[in-house]
């Protein structure tokens, strides 16, 4: 008789009863996409909805408009220079590994 060994209870249901490995995306599409809104939140600039970059670890503000944050420079003869920030947020590993689950 030949003994398998499983070290997970996904292992055992693939290898027993050939189930798909599990992707941790729901398949309810409005559930799916109150994930996706509630992951990628809005600009606080503009407070248009932001973008994930599917394969990075990067959010950015949608709105192709969108400035960003001002921010005012004052030199030493006294004149002002204005220069705005993009909006863009980093993601950790996890983080990632969630965007690329919801939007892949």
């Amino acid at each position: 008789m030949d003994t398998k060994t499983y070290h997970s209870f996904a292992d055992y249901a693939e290898g027993e009863f050939n189930t798909k490995p599990m992707t941790g995306r729901t398949k309810d599409k409005q559930k799916l996409a109150a994930q996706r809104e509630k992951f990628l939140g809005v600009c606080p600039y503009c407070k248009k909805p932001n973008k994930f970059i599917v394969g990075t670890n990067v959010i950015v503000c949608s709105n192709e408009s969108c400035k960003g944050k001002k921010i005012t420079y004052t030199g030493d003869d006294g004149t002002e220079t204005v220069k705005y920030v993009p909006f863009c947020k980093t993601l950790s590993d996890k983080g990632m590994e969630i965007g690329n689950t919801l939007f892949d």
